[in-house]
């Protein structure tokens, strides 16, 4: 069983693998490139790899009296940066570097955990993920490459179940 915290959430993969990936904030380095901007957790499925980033408007530390205001901004910063996407880029390039998982196909999956946001919201942020994640090849073409992202996705944390409900999360008290 597999176990991962991202902040004041628990993933729980059950059987699937899966792995912290950003570890700027733990004392072990696993991945010891501080320079790159990393996903939070790669959990590896049969056929793919799952890139997860975890943005949580939930979080204990977000004051109560301007929780809401607070809320409306990181979501447009989420929405409109292009961080999001820079985080996929660089950890593909950081395995495909390492020579690790060449072959698998690659989905990421931004959760902004929060128990539900707008349909036009979440819509708005996979399309500004996709759009910015892509990486035109040499002269407007593909790559060769074809395993680069085979799809990108905005959650919720109602969404996430729906769509991923063998892997859990729990907020810590």
């Amino acid at each position: 069983m597999t176990v991962i915290r991202e902040g004041d959430l628990v993933f729980d993969f059950g059987s699937i693998t899966a792995h912290l990936f950003d570890d700027s904030k733990e004392e072990v380095k696993t991945h010891g490139v501080s320079e790159m901007c990393k996903v939070d957790i790669i959990a590896e499925f049969p056929d793919y790899l799952l890139f997860i980033e975890v943005k949580d408007l939930d979080d204990r530390a977000i004051l109560e009296a301007k929780r809401e205001e607070i809320e409306r901004s990181r979501l447009a910063k989420y929405i409109e940066g292009n961080d999001l996407a820079n985080k996929y880029k660089e950890s593909y390039l950081y395995l495909h570097l390492m020579d690790q998982y060449t072959t698998l196909k690659k989905r990421y999956v931004v959760l902004i955990a929060k128990e539900e946001i707008a349909d036009a919201q979440l819509a708005q942020a996979r399309k500004r993920v996709i759009n910015q994640t892509f990486m035109p090849g040499p002269f407007g073409r593909g790559w060769a490459v074809s395993t680069y992202l085979e799809n990108a996705a905005v959650f919720d944390l109602k969404t996430w179940r729906e769509f991923y409900p063998e892997i859990t999360i729990t907020r810590v008290p």
